[in-house]
């Protein structure tokens, strides 16, 4: 179980969301699920959030990089199946 969705700003969990937005089947317009919407605050936080990751980022040097886009691929696909299920069943 994954619990409510909410949103993940600076490597932080924010609080639960006071609105949430509908997800629907095009096909259908059946209500599949419901999303976390981000207030103005959160927005400017998570712009300033990847702005700052962004300049360390920029940093690195390339093989750096490298090695963390690849750690990061390799720990998707051993948890692909959770990542699939996370999509689908928010």
């Amino acid at each position: 179980e994954l619990g409510e969705p909410t949103h993940l700003i600076a490597n932080e969990f924010c609080a639960a969301p006071a609105h949430r937005l509908d997800v629907l089947d095009p096909s259908t317009q059946e209500v599949l699920t419901q999303i976390p919407e981000a207030t103005p605050a959160e927005v400017d936080a998570a712009v300033a959030a990847a702005k700052k990751a962004q300049a360390t980022w920029r940093q690195l040097a390339p093989r750096k990089r490298a090695r963390a886009m690849n750690k990061l691929a390799e720990a998707l696909k051993q948890r692909l199946f959770d990542v699939f299920q996370a999509w689908c069943f928010l």
